[in-house]
């Protein structure tokens, strides 16, 4: 989530006046102090949430786009109550927080009441966690400032500038004086659909390839090291990093994805509470040794077509009931299986 601060009143990118004009003259509605602040989030399925638009020196709500969340203060700054409103609306709400209670990672810059949201906590009890991108480093590890925000300020400023063209023929968007008159709120809430409409689902997923797997390792031993329960379904050939084996109080661990880091595998012998383990990646050939050191594992599951072989370890898993296997390369098991006292098993070997 990211705010961008706008000027209903701004100069525009080139000059406009009537056809034949000796001289171009600056006309103004009076207003060049009045601003809002539009704010964005996204998430990893590549998809918008409910953009919301803070207007100044209002007392009360004016009328916006039915697809906007909108505030008003005296400040046009955002502060803890708005921010809070913001997060339940906007983040709370969706179905996979509120019902599924699936982990949220959520990404904002170090602005004050930022801050104070990670430090007071609030948001943990529903399963969300809150990451602080450095000052400074908003344009490398934003994922909004890195691909998405410059986007709607020179669409909202193309507007603009066919909303002064259209104010100089048109009576009813002139002052008295005949300058153009700012544009109303409806209008620059439309402005902001408008611009979302644009985007598509591929531009939003490359924002977060663009800068995620930066910050991503430092981020999750920082801010995720007490949480039990991670899944992570990764898109694209881009090898997932190792970062997992510093959470040593994860119990359930879901991963889907294309291809990972060879040391990846191998760090989640780290994971000493480990309970339940679903790993599902194309390029997975073979489990280290290390592997047979999840002395808590209960319920596997592994699901790898180039899966070839098992290690010798894998008769250590003393507490594993639950173990299902799919694969088309695996074609023996280590003479340690027999030592698993398992109550469910479930091996497809699919062939190719």
């Amino acid at each position: 989530m990211d705010q961008v601060p706008r000027y209903f009143e701004m100069e525009p990118t080139s000059t406009i006046t009537r056809k034949g004009s000796k001289e171009v003259l600056m006309r103004k509605g009076g207003s060049s102090h009045k601003r809002f602040t539009a704010s964005f989030g996204i998430i990893l399925e590549g998809k918008f949430l409910k953009p919301h638009l803070l207007f100044s020196k209002l007392k009360n709500k004016p009328a916006v786009n039915d697809k906007c969340l909108v505030d008003v203060n005296g400040s046009g700054m955002w502060n803890a109550e708005i921010l809070m409103d913001y997060c339940k609306n906007n983040i709370l709400s969706r179905r996979e927080t509120a019902f599924s209670r699936e982990p949220t990672l959520l990404i904002i810059d170090s602005y004050g009441e930022h801050v104070k949201l990670l430090k007071e906590n609030k948001l943990a009890k529903y399963n969300v966690f809150v990451v602080i991108v450095p000052p400074n480093l908003t344009g490398v590890l934003q994922p909004l400032d890195v691909a998405i925000n410059r986007s709607y300020q020179r669409f909202h400023d193309s507007l603009y500038d066919q909303y002064i063209a259209e104010a100089l023929e048109n009576p009813e968007l002139q002052t008295k004086a005949g300058n153009p008159k700012v544009p109303d709120y409806r209008r620059v809430s439309d402005w902001v659909v408008e611009w979302m409409d644009t985007k598509t689902s591929a531009e939003i997923i490359k924002a977060f390839q663009d800068c995620v797997p930066s910050f991503l390792p430092s981020m999750i031993r920082k801010n995720m090291i007490g949480l039990e329960s991670l899944e992570i379904k990764a898109r694209g050939s881009q090898a997932v990093p190792d970062i997992f084996g510093d959470l040593q109080k994860l119990c359930i661990f879901k991963l889907t994805c294309e291809a990972m880091e060879s040391s990846l595998v191998e760090s989640l012998g780290r994971l000493s509470s480990l309970e339940e383990l679903d790993l599902v990646c194309k390029t997975v050939e073979r489990l280290p040794d290390v592997f047979g050191c999840f002395s808590t594992l209960k319920t596997l599951l592994i699901e790898s077509p180039s899966l070839q072989a098992l290690p010798d370890t894998f008769g250590n898993f003393v507490e594993l009931t639950t173990l299902h296997i799919s694969t088309s390369g695996l074609r023996t098991l280590p003479d340690t299986f027999a030592q698993l006292s398992l109550e469910e098993f479930h091996l497809q070997v699919v062939t190719l």
